[in-house]
């Protein structure tokens, strides 16, 4: 199980900025999927924007989580990562959702 979360925490510590944007949108997406089919709307733009903030903030501070970095180091820098990620992801997560969505209604018109 140590061997397991070591090479986590190694994966987690090479991302670099860009690479950061390529996990959360990528998670994001695929958490679109599972609530796409969501029937309460609300619902829906609330898992849009809490999921891709909550996958950037778990990603970004995992490493202080698992003891390899200080808390002073990481707050410094943030937010020039978890607000871009965050923000990508929404992206990713709306763009997901809405053809989604926009599929379902043209197949449902037929």
């Amino acid at each position: 199980m140590f061997g397991i979360l070591q090479k986590m925490l190694e994966f987690i510590q090479s991302l670099s900025w860009v690479s950061g944007f390529f996990v959360v949108t990528t998670m994001s997406a695929v958490f679109a999927l599972f609530t796409v089919r969501l029937q309460s709307e609300a619902l829906r733009w609330i898992a849009c924007v809490i999921t891709p903030v909550a996958i950037s903030y778990c990603l970004y501070w995992s490493p202080v989580w698992f003891g390899a970095g200080s808390v002073s180091e990481y707050s410094s820098w943030s937010s020039l990562f978890v607000v871009p990620w965050s923000v990508a992801g929404i992206l990713a997560f709306l763009a997901i959702m809405l053809g989604i969505r926009q599929h379902l209604k043209a197949k449902s018109a037929k």
